[in-house]
């Protein structure tokens, strides 16, 4: 069951990203020009600026730095009324730079910053219940001293201790140690994949293949968690798992995706309106609201 959290927090880092939409990425050695530029929250932090929108207390269990990003970040989390858990961080923040091609997926390039690192010590001041929903990014599990760390505060009742863990890898899953990857999926309430993720953790083929692949997911969670993977028929929708449910199916107009900027995760969406949908899956009471921000 997905319990509609008081607070969400945020575990790692926050980022702002720098989106260049372009007429197609450039070959190698060669170059193209963006038609727009827009600097604005990465997905990171607009987990926690939707949260907030949405009524609910969010905060930040992540260093943000000192330098122009750093800057940025902190209005953006203090005008939403964001709490900072951990004291600030050395360095500037790190940032995305993300190309948008016309008609085509997004690619993005991310440069780590202040918030990269959390010790162990870090995280033993961070202590959740069951009223809060914890969010987790893959990139925050490839650091050598931050996963670990992580992975160990995921397992701790005195830690993560009985909330909510939503987890989004990433495209980058691949890269995450497996003792890592296992020890928080293992803990793992909610977990979001699109197609790419599903392949690179289970592999595809055929429909009998690709249920079998979700189904070996589903395995490596906790009992009754949800899984929801993008469709990848091209409707923008995205499909709901669960190993005691069949399949539900989300199709981009029903998660009110259009509303939305990033259309590569119509699942955050789906996330952010589960409470609209209750009737179709009477076991979600509610939902661990975490979307792409609306656009102002």
């Amino acid at each position: 069951m997905i319990r509609r959290p008081r607070r969400l927090v945020l575990v790692g880092g926050a980022l702002a990203d720098v989106v260049l939409t372009v007429p197609n990425l450039p070959r190698r050695g060669g170059a193209v020009l963006a038609r727009a530029t827009e600097f604005r929250p990465a997905q990171q932090l607009e987990v926690l600026l939707v949260a907030r929108t949405l009524g609910l207390q969010a905060a930040l269990a992540g260093r943000v730095g000192t330098g122009p990003v750093a800057r940025y970040v902190r209005r953006q989390i203090e005008a939403a009324g964001v709490e900072v858990l951990l004291p600030p961080g050395e360095n500037d923040q790190g940032f995305s730079v993300t190309f948008v091609e016309s008609g085509g997926p997004s690619a993005a390039v991310i440069s780590p910053g202040a918030e990269v690192r959390l010790s162990a010590g870090d995280l033993a001041a961070v202590r959740l219940d069951a009223q809060d929903a914890a969010y987790l990014w893959g990139i925050d599990l490839l650091d050598e001293v931050s996963g670990p760390a992580v992975a160990t505060w995921c397992a701790d009742a005195a830690g993560l201790g009985e909330a909510q863990l939503v987890l989004d890898p990433g495209p980058l899953v691949a890269d995450i140690p497996d003792g890592v990857l296992d020890a928080v999926l293992a803990r793992t309430d909610v977990l979001l994949l699109g197609e790419h993720e599903l392949t690179l953790m289970a592999g595809l083929g055929d429909t009998g293949r690709r249920t079998r692949a979700v189904a070996d997911v589903l395995d490596l969670l906790r009992p009754h968690a949800a899984l929801l993977v993008r469709d990848g028929d091209g409707d923008g929708g995205c499909v709901l798992h669960r190993s005691d449910h069949e399949p539900v199916g989300y199709p981009r107009q029903d998660a009110g995706w259009d509303d939305f900027d990033d259309a590569n995760d119509p699942a955050w969406v789906v996330l952010a309106r589960l409470a609209n949908v209750v009737p179709r899956d009477p076991d979600i009471v509610a939902t661990t609201p975490v979307a792409v921000a609306p656009r102002e």
